[in-house]
């Protein structure tokens, strides 16, 4: 039984992850192409209009408090100051979730009547017959996701400098070329983006996985030549 249930665990996280990943995907690709080439799943609706207001409504100095599984439960928002570091964003972001879980851990314990105006907005945006279970395990759900209108306006103007090389490039391979948006969720396009587990650049290589395709050593990076990594992820594709 253990087993199963981590084995069940890891293949639920795995399908959590690469829907976290394919959702803003067929998001952007969904603005690319016409809309015959990708057909959008009416059961990722909620999903779609979930990434679709991070990415063209909501400004990375923004983030919205939501369920983590229902992408349709936007709890509120949390203004993120100015030139905050990673450590101070993270501290509001957990400010955030902690008010939102204690009005949670009300409702979960049966509070129905003489609601406060939050109160009464948290719970309306479950179902009318919603269980205390329901809304106790909803309180270890609780995400900020940070807008990224202005980065994905911003990406979308750098795309132009390496879109046709990277159409090319993924022609070549035999790999679709609607994958060319997959910039816009990895880095915005920005050849410079660095991630905190050591992921550079467009594509965002680790080290191991662009070493397989390209020069990265002490002296030179291909993850951060857009046309190296560009050819190298047409290969990796």
């Amino acid at each position: 039984m253990f087993v199963r249930d981590k084995k069940n665990n890891l293949v639920n996280f795995c399908l959590a992850g690469l829907t976290a990943l394919l959702v803003p995907l067929l998001l952007v690709w969904s603005q690319l192409a016409t809309a015959d080439v990708l057909s959008r799943p009416q059961a990722l609706e909620t999903e779609i209009g979930f990434w679709r207001q991070v990415f063209s409504e909501v400004n990375s100095s923004t983030g919205l408090v939501h369920d983590n599984r229902h992408l349709g439960i936007v709890y509120g928002t949390v203004v993120i100051p100015e030139r905050a570091s990673p450590r101070q964003r993270q501290r509001v972001f957990n400010q955030a979730k902690e008010h939102y879980q204690k009005i949670l851990k009300q409702l979960a314990a049966g509070k129905r009547s003489d609601l406060s105006p939050e109160q009464a907005q948290v719970l309306a945006l479950w179902p009318k017959d919603v269980s205390n279970k329901a809304l106790s395990q909803a309180t270890e759900r609780l995400r900020v996701q940070q807008g990224l209108a202005d980065r994905f306006q911003q990406g979308l103007v750098r795309s132009g400098l390496w879109l046709d090389e990277i159409e090319t490039n993924l022609k070549q391979a035999g790999v679709p070329q609607g994958l060319a948006a997959l910039p816009h969720v990895e880095s915005s396009f920005d050849p410079t983006a660095y991630s905190h587990i050591g992921a550079a650049g467009l594509w965002q290589f680790t080290r191991s996985t662009g070493k397989r395709f390209m020069q990265i050593d002490h002296v030179v990076d291909g993850r951060r030549d857009p046309f190296i990594s560009s050819a190298a992820a047409a290969q990796l594709l």
